[in-house]
């Protein structure tokens, strides 16, 4: 039976060459779309994965409302004071972390001179102390709880550690950032970071942004209200919170302060 049913398919496809053609081509392409997309779903799902409290933690963003009532489009960046109110004056939050893009500049140590920026993928970042217990990036040097806790403290990717100091351990040595002051490595993150929304190459401590700001190296208005390109804020609500909740929270305390 089988046999005959081959027989009998080709003598169709040798029958009808140009129909047999395009029901070929248009097969192989229909499912090469579809693997395509599947690759790109999948991809997409593997970003920010490893964090501990992804399924609450958000980033605050920004809408500018128009003179005629109409919103721009949404901005990555908020006042650096809305994640202190919600932990503080509300019960909403049980924590929070701000990055700042204010880090810039070369990065000198003994042996080598870098600029991350041009060098290698992602930004240099200030993080608070809360960053490590927010996101699951891992130290394989260090101790997350306390590397950003003080000032002029800097945690680098193991790239950016074995290229400032290739022959020997860079924790606890120092590195200069143009402009911005000598620091003391604290940490070392794991070879391989899990994909993140978040790229960066190196961590400053966020405490030191307020010496920065007093020796005129920053502007001192990374902490007002009214500055909404500065800071990255990321809150992580409670259990019983949702998402409706804190949207309409953080808009009436916008609404209050700006």
């Amino acid at each position: 039976m089988w046999r005959n049913y081959f027989i009998v398919s080709w003598r169709n496809i040798k029958k009808h060459k140009a129909f047999t053609a395009i029901n070929v081509v248009g097969l192989s392409l229909s499912m090469s779309v579809c693997l395509l997309l599947i690759l790109l779903v999948y991809d997409h799902y593997s970003y920010d994965t490893v964090h501990p409290y992804g399924d609450r933690t958000f980033r605050v963003l920004t809408y500018h409302k128009g003179a005629r009532g109409i919103f721009s489009n949404g901005y990555a960046t908020s006042p650096l004071p809305i994640g202190e109110a919600l932990s503080n004056g509300y019960t909403i939050a049980d924590t929070y972390t701000n990055l700042n893009h204010g880090l810039h500049g070369e990065i000198r140590s003994e042996h080598k001179v870098i600029n991350p920026e041009s060098e290698f993928e992602g930004r240099s970042l200030f993080a608070d102390h809360n960053f490590f217990k927010v996101f699951g990036f891992e130290l394989k040097e260090g101790d997350p709880l306390t590397a950003l806790n003080e000032p002029y403290s800097m945690v680098l990717t193991s790239k950016m550690a074995n290229l400032l100091f290739p022959q020997k351990n860079a924790l606890g040595e120092e590195v200069i950032m143009e402009g911005m002051g000598r620091y003391r490595v604290t940490g070392i993150l794991t070879e391989d970071l899990p994909k993140s929304h978040i790229r960066f190459n190196l961590l400053a401590s966020f405490s030191t942004i307020p010496l920065l700001a007093k020796e005129n190296h920053m502007t001192n208005e990374y902490k007002d209200w009214e500055t909404t390109w500065m800071n990255y804020n990321y809150i992580v609500l409670n259990d019983k919170a949702s998402r409706v909740e804190a949207e309409a929270l953080i808009n009436q305390i916008a609404s209050e302060q700006m």
